[in-house]
């Protein structure tokens, strides 16, 4: 069947919740849910990355055989060891939007996942400091495009029953990747010679790699799908994830008809572009996004995040075994308030 023609559908708009569907209250029991939720879980993996790398870096400073492989740095050098990942996000993500409106959302993440795990071999492998800074500017860049695209087709895909659920635990994987990468450094620091620290940069390829693998038979965002004259496809993704195949049900048609509906609306009143945001009407817009993007990253917190164990041992805290061990508290404390309430 082809897709519903949108000017034959008047029905009002009401919530999801009250649309008949053909699925299965409970997910786990629905065969359709099952793979939707296993594609969105596989999409979260993108701030895995994230958070596996930004408890590592703090990790790594704990463990005696990496301060030893790279002369104890500090300073300048132990800043720029840290700042090579965060840089690149300055530029990546519009490659990532380029790749996402061209090609498609999937291609994005893929993308992405390639990246993170040839630059997790490469910071693995480091044989110099050249090499562990470059290994982490790929991470960075890789990180970086997941990060734009994925929360974008995870609401795309998501069933709109679960959308709200799926879309925070996105956000908590960060914190769950952080205790992992804790923990990791924690346990490694028992090993001989560089494998200490090898190990836990090594096990960054877990996130990529799970990503890849459970988004691999991923279907493409119906929203990008229509919005690429691909209508009847986006339809039956629709009808085959959220409604186990039923191209009468109510649910999926409503969902297609508010993506034809909404993609025609933006086509008639939003011809954009990035240079709408010199204009004079949104020039406010522009200083806000831009005030909220630094003050969001400039209370302090990062000083934490990449050096408690400079900070520790200025207090008093010579032991990298305690410093390991307050890192792997500190982490497993900011996990809580976000992991309970989801």
């Amino acid at each position: 069947m082809d897709a519903p023609a949108q000017a034959r559908i008047t029905q009002p708009r009401c919530s999801y919740k009250d649309v008949p569907n053909n699925s299965n209250s409970k997910w786990w029991f629905d065969p359709a849910l099952r793979w939707n939720i296993f594609h969105c879980v596989g999409l979260c993996g993108t701030f895995f990355f994230n958070g596996y790398d930004g408890s590592l870096f703090n990790g790594l400073q704990t463990i005696d055989a990496w301060q030893e492989f790279f002369d104890h740095p500090t300073g300048n050098l132990l800043g720029l060891m840290n700042s090579s990942a965060l840089l690149p996000s300055l530029i990546s993500p519009l490659f990532a939007d380029i790749i996402a409106h061209r090609w498609g959302r999937r291609w994005a993440i893929w993308t992405s996942v390639a990246i993170n795990i040839v630059g997790a071999i490469v910071n693995s492998a480091a044989t110099s400091l050249g090499m562990y800074v470059a290994g982490r500017v790929v991470i960075g860049i890789g990180i970086s495009m997941g990060l734009t695209i994925g929360p974008t087709l995870l609401q795309e895909i998501a069933h709109p029953r679960y959308r709200a659920q799926i879309g925070s635990m996105y956000t908590c994987i960060y914190y769950i990747a952080s205790v992992v990468s804790a923990a990791v450094c924690l346990g490694s620091r028992g090993l001989k010679g560089d494998l200490s620290w090898r190990l836990p940069c090594y096990l960054q390829l877990f996130g990529p790699v799970a990503t890849l693998l459970m988004t691999c038979t991923m279907p493409e965002s119906p929203r990008w799908l229509a919005k690429n004259n691909r209508t009847n496809e986006a339809f039956h993704i629709l009808v085959k994830y959220h409604a186990n195949g039923d191209e009468n049900d109510p649910l999926a048609r409503l969902e297609y008809i508010e993506i034809v509906e909404t993609l025609e609306l933006e086509e008639t009143i939003s011809q954009s572009k990035y240079t709408d945001y010199l204009k004079m009407e949104n020039r406010r817009r522009l200083f806000i996004l831009i005030s909220v993007a630094i003050g969001t990253n400039w209370v302090g917190n990062g000083i934490i995040s990449y050096y408690l164990s400079p900070i520790l041992k200025s207090v008093g805290v010579k032991s990298t075994l305690d410093q390991a061990l307050i890192n792997l508290g500190l982490q497993i404390w900011n996990c809580k308030p976000f992991v309970i309430p989801v």
